[in-house]
């Protein structure tokens, strides 16, 4: 009779446990990234690209731009990922063209950068992979965001 009531009781314990990690799942409504929402859309993911250098003006003021690109999901991450070796050096070739023809000296960013950059990029790894293109300066002396492909 002991050997029934241990087993009865492991059985307790253990649908208790269970109950109570699916109750918590339930209401935090936890979801990995890159898993898939209530809408059949993919959690987007975040791509940095490694900081490139630019000279402002004639002041020979350095500062660092980092691009953000915001993907659909984990596969489009991987893809843009792949591509880094052709990305980074486009991104910093046509920051660059698009800084010097800006002004006097290439010393303004223009407003519309984002937006040219995300059509070349597409056209690099791919129209349907980036959502949105981010263009953070960061100023001489400060620490810019790293990139996020290894």
């Amino acid at each position: 009779m002991n050997f029934t009531k241990g087993l009865m009781l492991t059985c307790g314990v253990t649908g208790a446990a269970l109950a109570a990690v699916s109750m918590t799942g339930l209401t935090y409504g936890f979801k990995p990234a890159g898993s898939v929402d209530e809408g059949g859309r993919m959690t987007p993911q975040i791509v940095t690209l490694a900081p490139i250098p630019l000279k402002l003006g004639s002041s020979g003021d350095v500062v660092q731009v980092s691009l953000s690109l915001t993907v659909s999901s984990a596969l489009e991450r991987d893809v843009v990922c792949a591509r880094m070796n052709v990305l980074q050096p486009a991104a910093a070739r046509l920051i660059g063209e698009k800084i010097r023809a800006s002004g006097p000296a290439g010393t303004a960013i223009p407003s519309n950068l984002d937006r040219t950059l995300r059509a070349a990029i597409a056209d690099i790894v791919g129209d349907k992979q980036i959502e949105r293109v981010s263009v953070t300066v960061t100023p001489a002396g400060a620490t810019p965001p790293g990139a996020s492909c290894i």
